[in-house]
């Protein structure tokens, strides 16, 4: 009776390959044994995988190219061995195409042998592109990887362990699957793209994870002949930045496997009217080959990832319905700015100064805030009103509780909310803050107060403030319900001088008034404020040395227990 050969391993062999298959057995039964007992080598599993390699044994191949670099990773060889079965097995799963592209790129590093580049082009530039890509491997990728380390702080308290966040983008311009790409609704054209990866914390090798991609036209097919390359580059390099934060202040339970979710997609769409949008996994900047400066660039892409990363506020009626893009406009330039090193954030070859914005645009709406009541009548407006007061009050909670804090309120959200509500969960908040709620020392409102102008917005994010004798300061604190007692920390006061008494008038829901007694070298004082009703209170403070500023750093409010009525 005829052969109709003999299964393998997956593999159907004719009748003239028995000899063949039984190779196959030999090999499966070696590489039986090597899972069972050490190895005699790395280089003798290396034999053993070319040969099944050869046989076309790929599963083989890839099983005992794995245990010979559990034996030694440094043995370029087996990567060759690893990247050769990856490949030809390629077709069956992506992630046998990103195991390849590694093996080969890790090859190629040891061996300094370039033989192998071709490959790897091929394999990252046809079909999908690589879901996640090796950290060690970036200098032999076609793509020319830039790579970066963002720094998050976790919380605004001193001493806290920064967060260093690996991320790289693809800097060389490529063709996306398929060459060119058609968007339903911005068009036909795209030709170029180019793709940024994030390290995932949770991920035992430390890949980088694709997060973003930003797809362009070539300077070359360009309808406004700009080349939007760099300008792709910078707002990938902005996006995962931003996406860092997103991480590590507004996603508690941490962001979406990567596996799970497909990376963000950014359009660089040229003939439209300049602007953005955003929807559901996408954004778009409309045209992009207007001359815009770095700043107006920083401006437009934390407003559009603000309606990708923070919670749907509104509706409003004015300037646009949700106001989670105008909230992540203002807010996303100050964690940039309290991050980055001087406070300036990196586009392209220019270190744009962001302090400049802070003062003028973030510190109008935080005064604003204060002048309207945290939670006066503009709580309830639906107009530009409404949006600047929230506004307000986002940046508020950002330098009271520290973007940890307010990402945990914003976290809170499910579904759409108004500002009034977005007002409730803050109060919780600070109320579940634990027993004690801290103000920095220049976080006073500066409207009502005598103190020479010069409160700005940056100088909020470092520093004390000096108060001259006979001046009085306004601060506004959320408290909650039960006994209240507050600390001052300053600067110490001369030794010399007699010892400053300093007024703290509380006024709201449960009004009063503690003097502190600040004596001679001290920086410290503290005193009783009595039962307090929750809710937001204004804070007057004044001290009665004609001769040195109280230089004041922080107030601290602490409740000492909880009212059970």
């Amino acid at each position: 009776m005829p052969s109709r050969g003999l299964a393998v391993a997956g593999h159907a062999l004719p009748k003239w390959g028995v000899a063949a298959a039984c190779v196959g057995f030999a090999l499966m039964g070696a590489a039986g044994r090597a899972a069972s007992q050490p190895a005699s080598s790395a280089s003798a599993l290396t034999a053993q995988a070319r040969a099944a390699l050869d046989q076309r044994l790929l599963n083989e191949a890839v099983d005992l190219a794995r245990q010979a670099l559990e034996a030694d990773r440094t043995l370029a060889a087996a990567w060759k061995v690893m990247g050769d079965a990856r490949a030809r097995r390629g077709h069956r799963s992506r992630q046998d195409k990103e195991r390849a592209i590694e093996a080969y790129a890790q090859y190629q590093l040891l061996s300094h042998d370039a033989s192998v580049q071709g490959a790897i082009e091929r394999l990252y530039l046809e079909g999908d592109l690589p879901r996640w890509l090796a950290k060690d491997t970036l200098p032999v990728l076609p793509v020319h990887p830039k790579a970066d380390t963002v720094t998050v702080r976790r919380s605004i308290k001193p001493g806290d362990a920064d967060l260093r966040i690996p991320v790289c983008v693809t800097t060389e311009m490529m063709y996306p699957p398929g060459t060119t790409l058609e968007h339903p609704r911005y068009g036909a054209g795209f030709n170029r793209v180019v793709c940024g990866y994030i390290t995932d914390a949770n991920d035992p090798e430390g890949r980088l994870y694709e997060r973003a991609r930003v797809y362009f036209t070539s300077l070359l097919t360009s309808k406004s002949k700009v080349d939007l390359q760099p300008i792709a580059v910078n707002t990938l390099l902005l996006v995962l930045r931003l996406m860092c934060y997103q991480a590590a202040y507004l996603a508690p339970d941490g962001l979406s496997a990567p596996d799970n979710q497909a990376p963000l997609e950014l359009w660089l769409v040229e003939d439209r009217e300049p602007g953005g949008e955003q929807r559901r996994g996408e954004m778009a900047v409309f045209g992009a080959g207007a001359a815009r400066s770095p700043l107006e660039w920083i401006r437009l892409v934390c407003h559009e990832f603000g309606h990708y990363a923070l919670p749907p506020i509104g509706v409003y009626t004015e300037p646009e319905p949700w106001a989670n893009g105008l909230l992540g406009e203002y807010l996303f330039p100050v964690w940039l700015w309290r991050n980055q090193g001087g406070g300036t954030v990196a586009w392209g070859d220019d270190a744009v100064d962001l302090t400049p914005f802070l003062n003028s645009r973030c510190g109008t709406l935080l005064q604003a805030f204060f002048a309207q009541m945290p939670d006066g009548n503009a709580l309830y407006k639906r107009d530009a009103t409404g949006v600047n007061h929230l506004i307000g009050l986002g940046l508020y909670t950002d330098l009271v509780l520290g973007p940890d804090g307010l990402g945990r309120a914003l976290a809170e959200i499910g579904e759409p909310i108004d500002t009034e509500g977005l007002m409730q969960r803050i109060q919780r908040a600070m109320e579940s803050r634990g027993t004690s709620i801290e103000l920095p020392g220049r976080l006073y409102s500066q409207p009502e107060s005598p103190l020479p102008a010069g409160a700005e917005y940056a100088s909020l994010l470092q520093g004390p403030v000096q108060i001259p004798g006979g001046k009085s300061v306004i601060y506004w604190a959320y408290l909650g319900r039960g006994p209240c007692s507050l600390a001052l920390a300053s600067d110490p006061m001369p030794r010399d001088t007699a010892p400053t008494k300093v007024t703290i008038d509380v006024q709201g829901r449960s009004p009063g008034t503690a003097v502190l007694d600040l004596a001679p070298g001290a920086g410290l004082c503290a005193g009783d404020l009595g039962p307090k009703a929750p809710g937001w209170y204004r804070v007057v403070l004044s001290h009665d040395n004609a001769h040195d500023p109280l230089v004041l750093h922080r107030l601290v409010f602490v409740r000492s227990g909880a009212d059970n009525e």
